[in-house]
């Protein structure tokens, strides 16, 4: 069987057997907010860097974004909102982070045209696991150590760090938000990490580039959407999905 088809049937198969203790997931997580927070404000980056279009797009359909970044969580799907590096070409690794996201965006992609509020949902769910990169718990692997508690920490003082400007890469492919995101916050997690002591001072210091982060690559990757949308699917502006003036 195929690498990546194995490691994406282990991830469904993790999912089902955690589905009947799904109501202690709800210990361990911290509420949606976050998330939310981060579209939000990417919609001001993007109309003040003049991408206009991107915006009209994206609020139209918010309610279901919106659906999709806080279902992401939901079922136990989280345990696959993790990042690994795949040291070894065509080796079998669990399910993580970058799978994930590439599923959802490919999965949305397939609907836009068909059932865009579908498109919409799976966008938000891809998303979802770009946001999380910017927690350094998710980008190193590490489901305890302070997370729950730094996540609530971050939405609860989430207003004093304003992002000044969208990221906009030249990325190709949804992964390549993971990577980037992953790299940026992992240098981070001794100061979120209850074993090496985190304060308030540190959970500041951290935030102070992981909530800008979280709202600059959120504009970035709704402006990524946007452009592979206008290449793979030239000709549909008519049905609503592109703007007629792209």
């Amino acid at each position: 069987m195929n690498a990546n088809v194995y490691t994406y049937t282990l991830g469904k198969m993790t999912k089902m057997i955690l589905a009947p203790v799904g109501p202690l997931q709800y210990f361990l997580n911290s509420p949606g907010l976050p998330h939310i927070y981060s579209l939000e404000q990417a919609y001001r980056l993007l109309e003040q860097d003049n991408k206009h279009q991107v915006t009209q797009l994206f609020e139209d359909y918010h309610t279901y974004l919106k659906k999709g970044l806080l279902w992401a969580d939901r079922g136990w799907k989280n345990v696959c909102h993790y990042y690994s590096i795949n040291e070894k070409q065509g080796s079998v690794r669990w399910p993580d982070a970058a799978a994930e996201c590439q599923y959802y965006f490919n999965k949305a992609m397939s609907l836009f045209t068909k059932e865009t509020v579908k498109g919409m949902f799976y966008l938000g769910a891809a998303l979802h696991l770009v946001q999380d990169m910017c927690v350094p718990h998710h980008s190193n692997g590490v489901v305890f150590d302070g997370h729950l508690e730094f996540e609530k920490w971050a939405a609860n003082n989430w207003y004093r760090f304003p992002s000044q400007f969208g990221l906009y890469p030249r990325f190709n492919h949804p992964v390549q938000w993971i990577d980037h995101n992953a790299k940026l916050s992992a240098s981070l997690y001794p100061l979120v990490s209850l074993e090496n002591g985190c304060t308030n001072e540190t959970y500041t210091k951290a935030a102070e580039t992981l909530i800008p982060l979280s709202i600059a690559t959120t504009a970035g990757f709704l402006d990524f959407t946007y452009q592979k949308l206008a290449e793979t699917f030239p000709h549909h502006s008519s049905i609503g999905i592109i703007p007629k003036s792209v």
